[in-house]
């Protein structure tokens, strides 16, 4: 259950990090979820072809390690800092001003 949660986290880090270009970040974060979405059917069938119950028990077994993996991975490795990119240099600020001045 606590890894479920950790998708919140993804997303707050996201957005903490990319500051003013949040929307273009969220939306790789959608193109990713809804790729996993449509892989998924894939994954399943090749690891349950007849569709039973003893075939079942793997995947469970896979998908918990792949979560618990990259949860750790995330986990040790997030940061919240603002990236470089998103700081705006003092150039613009200053020409932004000069125009609300004038106006």
């Amino acid at each position: 259950m606590a890894s479920s949660l950790n998708v919140v986290g993804v997303v707050k880090s996201a957005q903490l990090q990319s500051r003013q270009h949040a929307h273009v970040t969220m939306t790789v974060i959608a193109f990713i979820n809804s790729a996993i979405v449509l892989l998924l059917p894939i994954f399943v069938s090749t690891l349950s072809p007849n569709n039973s119950a003893d075939e079942w028990p793997k995947i469970f077994f896979i998908i918990a390690i792949l979560v618990t993996l990259t949860t750790i991975v995330f986990n040790v490795t997030c940061e919240t800092d603002p990236r470089p990119w998103t700081h705006q240099s003092n150039s613009n600020n200053n020409s932004h001003d000069r125009e609300r001045q004038k106006n």
